[in-house]
Order: C-alpha cells, then sequence, then structure tokens
C-alpha cells in the first residue's frame, strides 16, 4: 500500500540527520506496512537494505507492525560482524492507522564490554572473597594454635616450678647426709682401730652425698633450660596472637572491600543488561 503518510514523511525527512546528532554509529530503516521506503546504514552496520525491497519476516520491524508495539531485538556478532541491538516501532497516523514502521540498529560493543567486564570484577570478587575466608578460618587457626602453646607453657612453668621445690628437698637431704658423713668419719677417727669398719661406711656416705649434690646442680641446669625453652614459647605464642589479631583485622577490612565492590559489579551488570531492556 501506499504510505501516505505525514508521519512518514516527516521521518524519511529527519532520517538522514538523525546519525549526525546521536553519540553512537546507529542504522536506520524506515517502511511503510510492505516494503522498505528509506534504509541509512551505520558505519559498521549495513545490511545491504534496497529501497523497494519488500519487508522480511525476520525483521524486527516485521514483528513491530505484527504486534503494533515496540519490539526490541538484541543479536550477536555472527550475524553481521558486531553485535548489535535493533529497535523496532509501528508508526501510526492520527487516525490511529498503522502505516509503516522504523528500525533503529545500534552496535552493543560497549554494552557487552561493560557486560564482560562486570562478570570478570563479579568472578574476581568472589574468587577474592573465596580466599579471605580461607585466610580468616587459617587466622583462626592461627589463634587456636596459640592458645594451646601458651597452654602447655604455663603448665610446663608449673610442673618446673613444682620440680624446683622437690630439688630443694634433695639439696637438703643431701647436706644433711653430708654432714651426717662427716660426723661419723670423726667418730671413727676418735676410737682408732675399732672404728676403721665406720669409717669406710662414713666414706661413702659422704660419696653419695657429693653424687647427690652433683646429680641436684646437673638437674637445676637442666630445668634452668627447660624454663627458658618455656619463656620462648610463652614470647612465640604471645607473637602468634598478636599476628593473629592484626591477620583477622586485615581480612575483615579486604572482605569488606570486597562486598562493596561485588555491590558496584552487581550496579554495572544490572546497567549493562537494562541498555538492551524493552521498556
Amino acid at each position: 500500500m501506499s504510505y501516505n503518510s505525514e508521519e512518514i514523511d516527516a521521518l524519511l525527512k529527519i532520517a538522514p540527520l538523525l546519525n549526525e546528532f546521536m553519540l553512537e554509529d546507529i542504522g536506520i530503516l524506515i517502511t511503510d506496512t510492505e516494503k522498505v521506503l528509506a534504509y541509512y546504514p551505520g558505519e559498521r552496520l549495513d545490511f545491504g537494505i534496497k529501497v523497494g525491497e519488500a519487508i522480511d519476516k525476520n525483521w524486527v520491524v516485521d514483528e513491530a507492525l505484527k504486534q503494533r508495539r515496540r519490539v526490541v531485538n538484541e543479536v550477536d556478532e555472527s550475524v553481521c560482524g558486531v553485535p548489535y541491538i535493533g529497535v523496532g516501532n509501528p508508526i501510526f497516523n492520527e487516525n490511529g492507522t498503522l502505516v509503516g514502521g522504523i528500525t533503529i540498529s545500534q552496535p552493543t560493543e560497549k554494552k557487552e564490554r561493560l557486560l564482560a567486564m562486570s562478570k570478570d570484577l563479579l568472578s574476581t570478587t568472589e574468587e577474592v572473597n573465596n580466599q579471605v575466608e580461607e585466610i580468616a578460618i587459617e587466622a583462626e587457626d592461627m589463634v587456636e594454635m596459640g592458645e594451646k602453646l601458651e597452654e602447655i607453657s604455663d603448665e610446663t612453668e608449673a610442673r618446673v616450678r613444682n620440680t624446683d621445690n622437690i630439688v630443694e628437698i634433695i639439696k637438703d637431704i643431701a647436706d644433711k647426709i653430708k654432714i651426717l658423713g662427716i660426723n661419723a668419719s670423726i667418730e671413727a677417727a676418735r676410737v682408732g682401730e675399732e672404728g676403721q669398719g665406720f669409717a669406710v661406711v662414713a666414706k661413702e656416705v659422704q660419696n653419695l652425698a657429693e653424687k647427690s649434690v652433683e646429680s641436684t646442680t646437673n638437674i637445676e641446669e637442666t630445668l634452668e633450660k627447660v624454663n627458658e625453652i618455656s619463656s620462648e614459647l610463652n614470647n612465640v605464642s604471645e607473637k602468634l596472637a598478636e599476628a593473629s589479631d592484626l591477620q583477622a583485622s586485615v581480612v575483615n577490612k579486604i572482605h569488606a572491600e570486597m562486598q562493596s565492590l561485588n555491590v558496584l559489579g552487581n550496579k554495572i551488570l544490572e546497567m549493562a543488561e537494562s541498555l538492551s531492556d524493552d521498556g
């Protein structure tokens, strides 16, 4: 049918100028209800459509004419080398009669890049969040390990203190044995030959006392080393606790920042997807 429409006439006059006013490269197709009236390809979008060509049933304008409403069709790069979005609108005259349609096609490379970037951002934040959670678990394990080390150190110190008391008792007994040996030697010397056997026993008692003193000295040295190790354990557990607290603080800050990035990534994704929403 002949378009004979002021609305279409107006579009035909302004269509050649639209690309100059648009920030993005666009293609414009104007039809009546049966055929192409005008086609202005974009720099990167050229479907090779000819004036007078019948409307193809696969075109978005055909769907818009059939449904008598705005139709949006998003197409990937397999069709013409670049992804694009086609928006078809029916044209009605002042009496409400359908007289034609118009389609504006626009590349969506930027939108696709934005989508890819937002998805990469979300993927990265998710991966980092997983790593942060693992670090948090390790930090908790470190705290638990530090607490166990502190318990072991405290128990060791308590046992060493208890052993110190035993050593003091042994030293006291050794001193008394030594005095007993000396007294026995004096008594054996006083009685002369009759006390020779007693003198031998006294000598052995003195030797036993000296060995006891020597043993307690060795025990004291060993306990002193154990005390030093215990103190080092305490220092290590304290430093471990400090490091764990610092790590936990850093992990919490990173987690909060990653949560913010995740929210931002979702907003970017929504914005990118909304670029092609129909409505």
